[in-house]
């Protein structure tokens, strides 16, 4: 049996809009507050190493595409960076782990890794980076910052 309170448009409505009026009305200093504690969720993330790297070395700009090889423990993250996109793969392969691409506190983009590993994510980012991988046994990897 359906309870009045929901069967009752208009009440629904009037507090959805006190709702998002609270959500308004919240001090701007609250807010980054919660975002700066919202960044601390990863503290506990491994950091990956940086194994490999295509730009080490040269002088300018690198070419395009960089590769980039990060490791942890037995979980590799290699990645190219090219002008339009991050491509890479995460080994040992299992479909589904998350890669979060991290610029400051923000997660920018993510995506999905296929049954080999492997991931896209497009457009490429224009300012330094970080990614931040979940893997399906509950670890969380996060690279070092990477500068397009």
């Amino acid at each position: 049996m359906a309870s009045r309170w929901w069967s009752d448009e208009e009440q629904l409505i009037g507090v959805l809009e006190e709702a998002l009026n609270a959500e308004r009305s919240t001090p701007r200093e609250v807010l980054e507050a919660g975002r700066v504690a919202w960044a601390w969720r990863t503290i506990d993330a491994e950091l990956a190493v940086l194994t490999y790297d295509s730009a080490a070395g040269t002088r300018g700009k690198p070419r395009s595409p960089r590769a980039l090889t990060f490791a942890w423990d037995d979980l590799t993250i290699e990645l190219d960076v090219t002008r339009d996109a991050l491509v890479g793969q995460v080994t040992p392969a299992r479909a589904g782990e998350s890669v979060v691409v991290r610029i400051g506190t923000e997660e920018a983009a993510f995506a999905t890794t296929d049954e080999l590993g492997i991931f896209a994510l497009r457009p490429a980012p224009a300012v330094p980076f970080r990614l931040l991988v979940h893997a399906m046994d509950g670890t969380a990897v996060l690279t070092g910052w990477v500068s397009p």
